[in-house]
């Protein structure tokens, strides 16, 4: 808004008794400058004790038809909401802003919107601009105070489950056979990215089979429950043929 005086401001010198100044009608002053602005008086409004309007029989003196006035900034914050989500493959958005102290008629026009789709954590900082009534940019006409969220996608856990196998010495156990225990996947955990210790040629016992999982992870936490494998003890069958010897 352009600057107004306020009761007290306005005096004058010459006035009759009973008579006041009402209202001065200057220049515009509306944004805010380094050093004060001259501020011309283009009119005055006098009254008499009863109200009447008596201006007419007074003239403005040119020492008294200007003054210097100063606008400083108003405060302004500016904020955004904190976000966070599991990851699922869509994007976080981090919505609008808030502002708090804008003068009646300016707004902010926010020109970005921050979005997140991965595992991360980032600022929700979005582009914006401050404008008057008009449309025109009125950004430094404000001290702006910036309070800004965050936007948080937490990797998803997918919880792998390795079930159990049964061989007896001796049988070989391939990695495809192996990767068949895996239950659990999803997205992108696949099978093919967990990697087994070599049992083969192991002895008869008992193992516990837990893969370690070699892709990429910033989405996905992956845990995995063991599963056992069981090396059974292979059957033989012992035949002793018939002999005889002389004592």
């Amino acid at each position: 808004k352009p600057f107004s005086f306020r009761d007290g401001d306005v005096s004058a010198t010459g006035l009759l008794d009973g008579h006041k100044i009402d209202s001065v009608v200057c220049t515009e002053v509306i944004d805010v400058a380094e050093a004060p602005v001259r501020c011309l008086i283009t009119s005055v409004t006098v009254r008499d004790a009863f109200g009447a309007d008596v201006t007419g029989n007074y003239s403005l003196g040119y020492s008294s038809a200007f003054t210097d006035v100063k606008i400083t900034a108003r405060q302004l914050t500016v904020s955004t909401a904190d976000a966070e989500k599991v990851y699922d493959g869509a994007a976080l958005s981090g919505g609008g802003i808030i502002a708090a102290g804008l003068a009646a008629g300016d707004y902010i026009s926010q020109t970005s919107v921050i979005e997140l789709t991965d595992a991360d954590s980032i600022e929700n900082k979005p582009s914006y601009e401050i404008l008057n009534a008009e449309g025109g940019i009125c950004s430094g006409n404000y001290t702006v105070t910036e309070n800004f969220g965050t936007l948080t996608v937490h990797a998803k856990t997918v919880n792998v489950t390795v079930n159990g196998l049964v061989k007896v010495y001796g049988e070989q156990v391939s990695d495809e056979e192996l990767r068949g225990l895996i239950s659990g996947c999803e997205g992108d955990v696949t099978v093919d990215k967990f990697a087994f210790d070599n049992f083969n040629g192991c002895d008869a016992g008992t193992y516990v089979l837990k893969p370690v999982y070699d892709g990429e992870t910033q989405n996905y936490k992956v845990t995995v429950t063991s599963g056992l494998l069981v090396v059974e003890k292979k059957k033989i069958a012992v035949r002793i043929s018939d002999g005889e010897k002389e004592y």
